[in-house]
């Protein structure tokens, strides 16, 4: 809840699918100061909008880079999963996602610029 009491976070079920909207930028403390606490609720607000199978990304720069340098996808169909990953930045990026259910993470390298689709 916001001082005036308006509500900060909304939840919406809409079709399979869940909205959830913000309304402030949370992700500013953590993607500033990488804080922990804060990196979490954020990833536990992904497992109740369909990334369940996800339990833990880490991102590894050669250099300092900001964490929103990367985009990442995870893509379901017909039981399969695939990962789609973009490096925008101009350092070399090393991504490991731990998903549920497996034992080793699953590591992907990105040069600068590079996009790629792996899958799962």
């Amino acid at each position: 809840m916001f001082e005036d009491g308006q509500c900060a976070i909304i939840t919406r079920q809409a079709g399979k699918g869940n909205v959830i909207w913000m309304g402030s930028f949370l992700s500013l403390l953590y993607e500033t100061t990488g804080d922990e606490e804060t990196g979490a609720y954020l990833a536990g607000l992904l497992d109740a909008t369909g990334y369940v199978d996800i339990e833990r990304i880490e991102y590894q720069y050669s250099g300092q880079a900001s964490r929103t340098s990367v985009v990442l996808r995870l893509l379901k169909s017909n039981g399969k999963k695939l990962v789609v990953a973009n490096n925008h930045t101009d350092r070399k990026v090393t991504i490991n996602i731990w998903f549920s259910q497996v034992s080793e993470p699953l590591s992907v390298l990105l040069d600068p610029y590079e996009g790629r689709v792996v899958q799962v």
